[in-house]
């Protein structure tokens, strides 16, 4: 009776430290599963990061370089041919070859004082004014012009483009504009360079969140839930940073 009074302690005994142990075990792994994601989420985000700031310092660089050439371009002698309306075609043929040495994606239009187009990188059979949403050229400050659709006729239907805009000054006076350059880039390209290392982003307008455009990836809705670590899209589970 002893013995089996011995026994029988020594099994609860070892079945309560068994008990114990297993609990500690399992909230121990617990916890530490836990800081292990955690810590792989924030390493993920960090590397995140630095991929949003290559991807932004390339379309920056771009900008940057086009914006400082579109400056150039407005101060150039040929430009005085305004005032003839470049019955010469000298701008028109300028604009074609900047075109063509540069690279453009999209195409270059010269505007006079009065807002009519003088001279474009390529051919347009009909007169044109300066579309409103390109109005914004101020004394001597280059202006950027976000996405919208491109007004001018010929374009590809529903295309989308953003524009660079300066005034050009005259060679003689410097303080009225003697008309408007402006340079366009397709949507399209600025996707091309936000997906040139073939990671999938999305471009995100801060203040409302609302996804402008997508590369690798479909848009997942109005708006990106930013607070939330992880990004749901098309069934499959993103590290969103």
């Amino acid at each position: 009776m002893i013995r089996w009074f011995d026994q029988s302690i020594r099994r609860k005994l070892m079945l309560s430290l068994i008990g114990i142990f297993l609990v500690t075990y399992s909230l121990t792994a617990i916890v530490v599963l836990t800081s292990f994601q955690q810590s792989l989420r924030e390493t993920e985000a960090g590397a995140l990061t630095q991929v949003a700031n290559q991807k932004l310092n390339r379309i920056e660089a771009y900008f940057g370089a086009l914006a400082t050439n579109i400056k150039a371009w407005a101060r150039l002698e040929v430009m005085n041919d305004i005032f003839s309306g470049d019955i010469d075609k000298r701008i028109s043929r300028t604009l074609v070859e900047l075109h063509d040495q540069y690279g453009l994606a999209g195409q270059v239009y010269v505007f006079d004082a009065d807002r009519t187009l003088t001279a474009a990188s390529h051919p347009i059979m009909e007169d044109v004014n300066l579309p409103p949403v390109w109005d914004v050229a101020i004394k001597d400050q280059l202006q950027f012009v976000g996405e919208a659709l491109n007004p001018m006729p010929g374009a590809p239907d529903g295309e989308r483009v953003v524009a660079l805009i300066a005034p050009i000054k005259a060679r003689f006076q410097s303080k009225k504009p003697i008309g408007t350059l402006v340079a366009t880039v397709p949507w399209s390209s600025v996707q091309a360079m936000l997906d040139q290392d073939g990671l999938p982003a999305i471009l995100v307008r801060m203040g409302d969140y609302r996804p402008l455009l997508a590369s690798s990836l479909n848009i997942p809705g109005d708006t990106i839930p930013m607070a939330s670590a992880t990004l749901s899209i098309d069934g499959v589970d993103y590290i969103a940073g």
